[in-house]
């Protein structure tokens, strides 16, 4: 979601006489304030530490420098300005004359200096008609030029009287303030647009200027916003619940649209008026308003396909609409075949369902019975553990039998226990740690506690540790301390981990101990499992309906650098 507010400032151009500071690189300088940060004095000790075997008079000469360019105070204490220049090595060499300033005053930005021109004497400027200076912008302040990048600041405005005083000066100058506010980011960006004159009057230039940016609760202020009869914004899911009915099939097909709402606020910036919100992320209004969702966005899809597919690429593309998307924590529910084909059926579109019928019928990608149990009842010995043999090139690196499973797939609306898939996953081992990697674990606690409980029937002293994204901040600490308290340990924030773009797979890793372990990629959530008969107190080995999902064993070099490290860590 994005805002961008633009509003008009005023800028004014004057003369005045003025003592001025440039900045400018003076390396040796940085060194000496660098050297009296430690104390915050920068006195003799510290320009002896610096430039030993100095004479008392380069002492006194470089002390009374610093005090003139106003690096300490009177009693050397290292001012502001000190501080910057052992940051920066920038220092404020001062020179007075008379200068023209473009400034613009708004309580948006505060009283700012665009850009400074040095007036040369033979200007023919008379101050018999000058004009009060109303609001003079503050001193010992550093501005950057928006011309020509150079780093500047007022060391005061010098004057016969207590009065101070400037000419007023034409200009064509005008500028706007440009915010731009990242609602995923949590970011506000500033930046100033606009022209300016440019030096030695060639014209009008455009007014250059880094954008800046800074950390907000957007998302806070939203809560209070009113979206009259547009939706209702859900605090926790970060969207706009809408109903299906005002929205157009594009704004369906990507869950998300552009709005006007007449009137915000923003705390601190003040009260806008008929804005606009761009890429507002869309989400349904219940799980019955999702499965409705879902069914247009796919009756809608298939119709636009027009040839015959088989079921598995129907699901496909059920998934398309339903899988990671704001339907997804609705879970809705895939027609089955029968469905699909009485549904055809009952639209009279005979074409259509005997295209259908003969998809079903013919397709190669029938679903199996699935029985987990299978692949451990041909051997007992596995009933124990599966070794994990060594692999005789590399010393020390471990793969599993050619003859035990590489892979699991399931197919949508299969029936299984969370019990029989996590038996599955851990190959016959009792981990000493295992780390489910999946960025929507925050969605599905339900299903997240079957998980736990299915493992900690393998190994009760079992340490699961949870990476998933970073949850809403508003309920950070809500959802941060229920995971903690379904698996012990505090969950990890997936961005801060893998970097705030980057998207794959879901993770799970076993670590035997011993250094030994394997890792599951999945194209799926393992806690997407949904009940699907009335059941209050589901358990590990209660039967769930599940979407398609492929789960493969990694090779060494195929696991995530950052898992990777994960393991190692978990060695020591």
């Amino acid at each position: 979601m994005r805002l961008t507010l633009q509003s008009e400032l005023s800028v004014r151009c004057i003369a005045v006489f003025a003592e001025m500071a440039w900045m400018e690189r003076r390396p040796e300088l940085g060194q000496l304030c660098r050297a009296a940060c430690d104390s915050g004095l920068l006195d003799r000790d510290a320009i002896e530490a610096v430039l030993p075997g100095i004479p008392d008079q380069g002492v006194d000469h470089l002390l009374n420098a610093c005090l003139e360019w106003g690096l300490c105070d009177d009693q050397f204490h290292l001012t502001h300005l000190g501080e910057r220049l052992a940051e920066t090595d920038e220092a404020p060499i001062p020179e007075q004359g008379l200068y023209k300033m473009w400034i613009i005053d708004d309580p948006a930005v505060g009283c700012q200096i665009l850009a400074v021109e040095r007036l040369s004497s033979s200007w023919d400027l008379r101050f018999e008609d000058p004009h009060p200076l109303k609001n003079p912008p503050p001193c010992h302040q550093v501005f950057t030029s928006v011309i020509d990048d150079r780093k500047f600041m007022v060391r005061g405005f010098p004057a016969n009287h207590d009065e101070l005083e400037c000419l007023e000066m034409p200009t064509e100058a005008h500028c706007q303030l440009l915010r731009v506010y990242d609602f995923e980011q949590e970011r506000q960006q500033t930046l100033l647009t606009g022209q300016i004159e440019a030096p030695l009057g060639r014209g009008l230039c455009p007014i250059q200027q880094a954008p800046e940016e800074r950390s907000m609760p957007l998302f806070h202020w939203v809560e209070h916003w009113d979206f009259g009869t547009q939706g209702e914004w859900d605090p926790k899911h970060h969207w706009l619940a809408v109903p299906l009915s005002t929205l157009s099939d594009r704004e369906k097909d990507h869950f998300e649209k552009t709005i006007t709402l007449d009137l915000i606020e923003i705390p601190e910036q003040g009260i806008f008026e008929n804005v606009t919100l761009e890429s507002v992320p869309l989400g349904p209004q219940s799980a019955a308003a999702a499965q409705v969702w879902a069914m247009d966005c796919f009756d809608r899809a298939l119709a636009k396909n027009g040839s015959p597919l088989s079921y598995s690429a129907i699901c496909a593309l059920f998934d398309r609409f339903t899988v990671g998307t704001p339907l997804e924590p609705f879970h809705p529910k895939m027609p089955s075949k029968e469905e699909l084909l009485q549904k055809a059926q009952a639209e009279g579109d005979l074409s259509q369902y005997w295209g259908w019928a003969a998809a079903f019928d013919l397709a190669l990608d029938q679903e199996p019975e699935i029985n987990l149990d299978a692949y451990f009842e041909e051997d007992e010995a596995l009933e124990e553990q599966i070794p994990l043999e060594e692999d005789p090139m590399q010393p020390g690196r471990h793969y599993l039998s050619p003859n035990l499973p590489d892979h699991l797939t399931l197919f949508c609306n299969t029936r299984l226990a969370m019990q029989q898939l996590v038996d599955f996953l851990v190959l016959g081992h009792k981990p000493r740690r295992v780390l489910l990697c999946d960025r929507y674990v925050r969605e599905n606690f339900a299903q997240l506690k079957l998980f736990v409980a299915a493992l900690r029937n393998i190994s009760s002293d079992l340490e699961i540790h949870i990476w998933t994204l970073k949850p809403n901040e508003d309920y950070a600490g809500e959802t941060l301390l229920a995971i903690q308290e379904i698996t012990g340990i505090p969950a990890q924030n997936y961005p801060k981990l893998f970097g705030p773009k980057k998207m794959h797979s879901r993770y799970f890793f076993v670590d035997c101990g011993e250094g030994q372990g394997f890792c599951w990629a999945m194209t799926h959530s393992p806690l997407h499992g949904r009940i699907r008969d009335a059941c209050p107190y589901p358990g590990p080995t209660t039967p769930l309906l599940w979407d398609d999902m492929q789960a493969y064993l990694l090779c060494e070099d195929e696991i995530e650098p950052r898992l990777q490290q994960w393991f190692k860590e978990g060695q020591r």
